[in-house]
């Protein structure tokens, strides 16, 4: 699960469960929905790779193990993947 994901779920949770809670926990949970709906409006920004994140990648090619250039874009992708999720 996402940060984002987490999110959306505890703001979804604090949106229908409000009846539930006592009277002084009501302020707090406003200003908690507020700042998660704020932090889910914003843009997501996204993050490359640094020059050593690309290093360790290309460390592990090795043209003998039968790595293709798919492949080796998979691994690219994959750590983009983790970075940005």
């Amino acid at each position: 699960m996402t940060d984002r994901e987490l999110m959306q779920k505890i703001l979804s949770f604090l949106e229908t469960n409000y009846l539930v809670m006592c009277s002084q926990f009501h302020a707090q949970k406003d200003t908690l929905a507020d700042d998660l709906r704020k932090q889910l409006a914003r843009p997501i920004q996204w993050q490359g790779l640094t020059d050593e994140e690309i290093a360790e990648v290309r460390h592990l090619y090795d043209g003998t193990a039968g790595w293709t250039i798919e492949r080796f874009a998979r691994a690219i992708e994959a750590k983009l993947k983790e970075k940005n999720t």
